[in-house]
């Protein structure tokens, strides 16, 4: 299964990326694998507007806010194909592919190759029978 790389990361919310990854490995053929990848976002900058938010965001959530948004997550104008010219997007970036692969594993998939670091290959975690 193919699921453009770049996809995942505009899923809003982790509990609905993993929800999402999770279905779709329920639909795959055995010894089926997906093809995906996440955004990877690059090292900040010591003192940046992002990482002050994502500071804010940290302790917001720690505090109970569960609504706010998760580090990471960041919104910016692209182009649409409906009426307007400009709409706001949302897009994921995750800090490091360790965060990535985190979810991954939350949704029973482990990471069995990286072709490069906007492409890998997943595969359901095989089930360790008792």
């Amino acid at each position: 299964m193919y699921f453009s790389p770049g996809i995942y990361a505009h899923i809003p919310g982790r509990d609905r990326r993993v929800r999402t990854l999770t279905r779709l490995r329920d639909l795959l053929a055995p010894n089926g694998l997906i093809v995906l990848g996440p955004v990877l976002g690059q090292p900040l900058r010591p003192l940046s507007r992002a990482r002050l938010v994502d500071a804010v965001r940290r302790v917001g959530r720690w505090a109970g806010f569960r609504r706010l948004a998760e580090p990471g997550d960041r919104f910016y104008r692209g182009h649409a194909l409906d009426r307007a010219e400009t709409s706001y997007r949302y897009i994921h970036y995750f800090r490091d592919s360790a965060e990535a692969e985190a979810e991954m594993r939350d949704s029973g998939f482990v990471v069995t190759e990286r072709l490069n670091t906007a492409c890998w290959i997943v595969r359901p975690r095989p089930l360790i029978s008792a």
